[in-house]
């Protein structure tokens, strides 16, 4: 009787861990709320709107590229709209280190926005291969959700060097070339 007590305790607290767990790992991709009107006229007002910009940023590098379609291109134009007046990032991208860009165009965007995430979250690291590690990390991520995509030599190509842990030097040696 005491066994099948414990067992049962046992499996309570694992379905609590499971569902806690999951539901932790859900909030990270949240639509964000995209202001109505905004206007950036100060570096004061750009840096206010950090945060909106981060949690943007994370749900475009998360969802779906075929899904929530005018949310999707809403928070995109927000994002690079502040990208083009913040005096506090920038970005310099050639697409010329893209490997994907000529087989999926419509990736440039996920590129920037992982890039873009990853200036606002870590300002004092400016090695540009990082900057492009997390481009393309955010490329292969959103892959998998098109399996045409996922399935393409390009991509396959870069999810092999990521599971090998060879990405950035890769990506190292397009950008030097």
């Amino acid at each position: 009787r005491n066994t099948v007590a414990l067992m049962f305790r046992i499996a309570s607290v694992l379905l609590f861990l499971l569902i806690w767990t999951t539901q932790l790992r859900s909030q990270d991709c949240v639509p964000p709320l995209i202001p109505e009107e905004h206007k950036w006229k100060s570096a004061s007002a750009y840096k206010k709107e950090t945060e909106s910009i981060k949690r943007a940023l994370r749900w475009l590098c998360c969802s779906p590229i075929q899904s929530e379609i005018a949310l999707r291109s809403q928070a995109n134009a927000y994002v690079l709209e502040w990208l083009s007046g913040t005096p506090t990032v920038r970005l310099n991208i050639e697409t010329k280190h893209l490997t994907f860009i000529e087989e999926y165009p419509e990736l440039l965007f996920t590129f920037i926005h992982g890039a873009m995430l990853f200036c606002l979250e870590q300002p004092k690291q400016n090695e540009l291969s990082l900057v492009y590690l997390n481009g393309y990390e955010a490329v292969i991520r959103l892959a998998k959700f098109d399996k045409d995509v996922w399935r393409s030599e390009t991509i396959k190509h870069l999810r092999r060097l990521k599971k090998k842990k060879e990405l950035q030097a890769y990506i190292e040696a397009l950008i030097s070339e």
